[in-house]
């Protein structure tokens, strides 16, 4: 396959393509050479697969395929030496995806709200990791507890929505302690600092967020080789900002970001940027630029409430429809300044 993520790129017109994506990549599977490494070659294209499930809306399919990799993982891991040389090669990271299908289980649950039971994979999930994760090397564990970061940051979202507030606080934090634990692996990982600087700002449980810490973690990214003057940093301080009710300075930094993102390409992180600036200006009583940032952020919304056709990748569906849920969080502030 010359690109792996062919399929995704094309899928905005909606379930024919879908559709035809999954067909492309049975036959792809079923059509596999008798020659090659057809274990690594599954691996890709379920991975491609399940993510046009989730593209597609269809969670009961990808529920399905979930399970069956679970299933075939959890029989080669039972025989897997988890001291041997060999694990701490090329098996390391199928013993980490091997950790982040019972996640992926837990979301595709949640989604379908059968709660109970996606409480029940979460903890498997959680469980696991910490089986596996000290004994990979650095550099696999690191990419395993980002991953794990981003997964439970969703289906933190998914409880709240669904009123399960205290499970919802319990997968924050799990999802602050994994990203934590990441940045203390390797302290000039620039990435994993913005990834934590996000959460911080953005979980649903307000009594974790902590704008101080956001801002100092941005800081130290930048330290690490992020570029200072770019949309995500500006854009990280004005949330920061915001949350601690620095209603200027969120204005002043938002102003920045818009300067440098592209909201063609990026809708959802567009709509935070617009409603973020709203917000802040109706804090400072200038109701006529809050409604010009709202209108801004309305005429987005119905390509912010498709951006998750057009993901590359598992990481930019997680991070996008946790984003779609801190939305909808931020226009129900909106309404409440505006009277609506």
């Amino acid at each position: 396959m010359a690109n792996e993520y062919i399929f995704a790129e094309q899928l905005d017109a909606g379930a024919k393509e879908y559709e035809a994506a999954s067909e492309i990549l049975l036959s792809l599977r079923r059509d596999y050479p008798e020659h090659g490494d057809y274990f690594a070659y599954q691996e890709r294209t379920d991975k491609i697969l399940y993510l046009v499930y989730h593209l597609a809306g269809r969670f009961e399919d990808g529920l399905a395929l979930a399970y069956r990799l679970r299933t075939t993982r959890t029989e080669w891991f039972q025989d897997l030496d988890l001291t041997t040389a060999e694990f701490a090669g090329p098996r390391a990271m199928q013993a980490v995806r091997h950790v982040l299908h019972f996640s992926e289980i837990a979301i595709d649950l949640a989604e379908l709200a059968r709660f109970d039971e996606a409480l029940n994979a979460a903890k498997e999930c959680n469980d696991l990791s910490v089986q596996i994760f000290e004994k990979v090397p650095t550099m696999k564990r690191r990419m395993g507890l980002a991953e794990i970061a981003r997964m439970f940051r969703l289906f933190s979202e998914l409880l709240a929505v669904a009123g399960y507030k205290h499970e919802s606080r319990t997968y924050t934090e799990k999802s602050l302690h994994a990203c934590r634990t990441a940045v203390d692996l390797e302290r000039t990982d620039a990435k994993a600092k913005m990834q934590l600087a996000y959460l911080l700002v953005t979980l649903p449980e307000t009594e974790v967020i902590d704008p101080a810490q956001a801002l100092s973690r941005v800081d130290e990214a930048i330290e690490a080789g992020v570029e200072a003057n770019s949309a995500a940093v500006w854009q990280l301080r004005g949330l920061a900002h915001y949350y601690a009710g620095e209603w200027q300075k969120s204005i002043e930094a938002m102003e920045q970001c818009v300067q440098l993102q592209e909201s063609d390409s990026y809708p959802t992180q567009a709509t935070i940027t617009y409603l973020i600036l709203a917000n802040s200006n109706w804090h400072l009583e200038l109701p006529a630029k809050a409604m010009d940032w709202r209108s801004k952020a309305e005429s987005l919304r119905p390509r912010t409430e498709t951006a998750q056709r057009r993901v590359r990748n598992s990481d930019e569906y997680y991070d996008i429809r946790a984003d779609q849920a801190l939305i909808v969080r931020l226009w129900s502030q909106t309404n409440s300044l505006t009277g609506d």
